[in-house]
């Protein structure tokens, strides 16, 4: 059963604590965006943040996404769902109906997601970065970014929308130094590319505060608005 109470409370502490640090930031409030991690939690938690004013939410599982979008189209109708998991080629249809990915790391699954869309719906995605080898992380290399983006960027029905990273384990304590690498990253694909790639996805419950303070302009907060998962 949903506690709307501790949700409501969680909420709005999350929002007082993300103002603070864009004011230590000196960036504006509207600069960052909230997504709502909501995998392995209830429609009814959903809806809960929603009422509030949430309007985006995060799944890693693609089946998991598609039964809450299913039973909160009428009650939530511009709710916005963002695939935040790891890509499964025989599960492309099925990702392609999200609103945004934010895990795309390879030129294949692109094309594969742009054949699913078409003009008059382009999908919204975002590269996946990993910042260190690390085999337990998904993401093109940080050295293959550039060339994986120019390669993205040709892609019909596709829109990039910017960057998102997971930190390496290494970094998770101090990570300052992830953080601004990726700005830096983002500038440099800007000026060399002649775009405007605005979003930077970064920053979890335990580190969104250094994230904002090093641009991210998407956190991604499941444990501090919805509590541990029951499963």
């Amino acid at each position: 059963m949903v506690n709307e109470d501790e949700i409501k409370k969680r909420f709005y502490d999350l929002r007082k604590s993300i103002s603070r640090a864009c004011k230590k930031a000196n960036r504006s409030d509207g600069d960052v965006h909230l997504l709502a991690v909501s995998k392995g939690h209830s429609a009814e938690a959903v809806k809960c943040l929603y009422d509030l004013g949430q309007r985006d939410f995060g799944e890693n599982y693609i089946d998991e996404m598609l039964l809450k979008k299913k039973s909160l189209t009428l009650s939530c109708p511009d709710i916005k769902w963002h695939f935040i998991g790891k890509i499964q080629t025989n599960k492309i249809a099925k990702i392609a109906l999200a609103d945004v990915i934010q895990t795309v790391c390879s030129t294949r699954h692109a094309t594969l997601l742009s054949k699913c869309r078409d003009y008059t719906d382009p999908l919204s995605i975002f590269i996946q970065i990993k910042l260190q080898p690390d085999k337990l992380r998904s993401g093109v290399d940080l050295a293959d970014a550039e060339r994986l983006f120019v390669a993205i960027k040709q892609s019909n029905f596709i829109c990039i929308k910017g960057l998102m990273t997971i930190l390496p384990l290494s970094e998770q304590n101090n990570p300052v130094d992830g953080f601004t690498e990726m700005k830096h990253l983002l500038d440099s694909l800007n000026k060399s590319s002649e775009v405007d790639l605005v979003d930077l996805s970064m920053g979890m419950s335990s580190d969104f505060s250094a994230a904002i303070a090093a641009g991210s302009t998407w956190i991604r907060i499941g444990t501090l608005l919805f509590g541990e998962r029951k499963s």
